[in-house]
């Protein structure tokens, strides 16, 4: 198997930068994701580990050996675009041997080898197939099998399944990822999907604008965002966010409500609280506020309730199977799951609570 490893990297397209002294560590066998929205490079710095993109500056290196000079071909990768990439007049079968066709492989091994990875995607029934007679979800097995028949050091994935339905993205991520598992192979995945790279990853790299913001285990990220960017590119729905007073002890809304708390930055800061992190209860205690409601959207398997405390709108993710208030609602922020940021570049404050 192998590891990769960015150093340094830089890339300009004139005089623009879109990439600014990115690095990255991939162990062996591990699954990371490179996510951010469109246009923060990511699909780069992937297209530049694959070397079909030229850096400005920087190395690549892959099993401890530097690639950067190299050709796509020696990189010893294989990897699977959004478009899947399917040579539409050959067959199913033609497609996966392709790879090894022109690399005067034996015609015994090729036969065995789409045999065993045919299989091994259950795609064995589609061999005489052409790519116009299958489904997207069978096409992505396709051209997963295609990678997989190079038997490569790492995969590299650039947004695999946005060209599918909700339905069947969510069983391609399960089946890509328990076939990473499987084969050990080292994975860059690049998405724009925070629900694709929570479930599938072992770290995630957060980008903005070619820079990382935060690299971290899901969890982690989710738990303990960096900066106002992750906290608010991560989750659903969003992190509610209101700036305020502290002076350590408590709490001021702009509504001149004021929250007791045992500590916090001081100062002009933001607070951030996730939706489901918010308590919602008919009866008022003494640390919760009043809570006027304005719209409950049923998701079945929960309710998202927007409504507002003065005139600070609050986004409150309630469970499903428990009545609303009936006479008037108030939400109370269990200190735990407070998140304090700079009101300047909206970095994380409360780093060690």
């Amino acid at each position: 198997m192998a590891n990769i490893e960015i150093k340094h990297l830089k890339k300009k397209f004139g005089a623009l930068e879109v990439i600014g002294d990115f690095s990255l560590q991939v162990d062996d066998r591990e699954f990371i994701s490179l996510l951010g929205p469109s246009g923060c490079g990511k699909s780069t710095i992937l297209r530049i580990v694959a070397g079909l993109e030229e850096l400005t500056s920087g190395e690549i290196v892959i099993n401890d050996k530097v690639v950067t000079p190299l050709e796509p071909k020696d990189r010893d990768i294989a990897m699977v675009f959004q478009n899947y990439a399917l040579y539409p007049h050959k067959t199913v079968f033609e497609n996966l041997a392709y790879g090894l066709r022109i690399r005067k492989t034996p015609a015994e091994r090729i036969k065995k080898r789409v045999g065993e990875v045919s299989q091994l995607l259950q795609i064995d029934q589609l061999l005489e197939r052409r790519p116009a007679q299958l489904s997207g979800g069978q096409q992505q097995r396709v051209a997963m099998g295609r990678a997989i028949m190079r038997e490569p050091a790492a995969f590299l994935f650039d947004e695999p399944l946005s060209n599918l339905d909700a339905k069947l993205r969510n069983h391609m991520r399960v089946e890509i990822r328990e076939l990473q598992q499987r084969l050990g192979i080292t994975t860059l995945y690049v998405t724009h999907d925070q629900v694709e790279a929570m479930t599938m990853s072992d770290r995630i790299v957060v980008l903005n604008h070619g820079a990382i913001e935060q690299i971290g285990k899901p969890l982690e990220i989710y738990e303990k965002p960096a900066s106002l960017f992750v906290a608010t590119f991560i989750g659903s729905p969003s992190m509610n966010l209101i700036r305020l007073k502290s002076d350590g002890k408590a709490l001021e809304l702009p509504s001149g409500d004021r929250l007791a708390v045992e500590r916090a930055p001081g100062g002009e800061v933001i607070l951030g609280i996730r939706p489901e992190r918010i308590k919602l209860s008919g009866t008022r205690s003494g640390n919760s506020l009043p809570y006027a409601i304005s719209l409950v959207e049923e998701l079945g398997s929960q309710k998202i309730i927007h409504g507002r405390v003065g005139d600070t709108e609050l986004t409150v993710a309630f469970p499903e199977d428990v009545p609303l208030p009936a006479d008037g609602a108030f939400v109370s922020f269990p200190e735990g799951h407070l998140h304090f940021f700079d009101t300047g570049e909206g970095k994380r404050l409360n780093r060690g609570l």
